[in-house]
């Protein structure tokens, strides 16, 4: 799960025409398919994307929605820093 999440927000980093090198500020709606992966892998996917911050809400943030390989939906929001 957590490198499908690192697959989903790059691809929302390339489809925005981020610089590879642009920092962000991730918030991902809190569903539980993906908690576990946050917790136990959290610093894995904030490298990988580059995030200074990776943090869950509760209601879903202004931003994508993306599909889970369980075909759930999570709203991801991604901001450059």
């Amino acid at each position: 799960m957590a490198r499908e999440l690192v697959n989903r927000i790059q691809n929302i980093r390339k489809d925005k025409d981020s610089n590879v090198t642009d920092r962000i500020r991730v918030t991902l709606e809190r569903k539980d398919a993906i908690v576990p992966a946050i917790e136990q892998f959290g610093n894995y996917i904030k490298t990988e994307v580059l995030a200074e911050s990776l943090e869950l809400s509760e209601g879903a943030p202004n931003g994508e929605t993306i599909e889970l390989p369980d075909g759930e939906e999570v709203s991801v929001d991604e901001k450059r820093s």
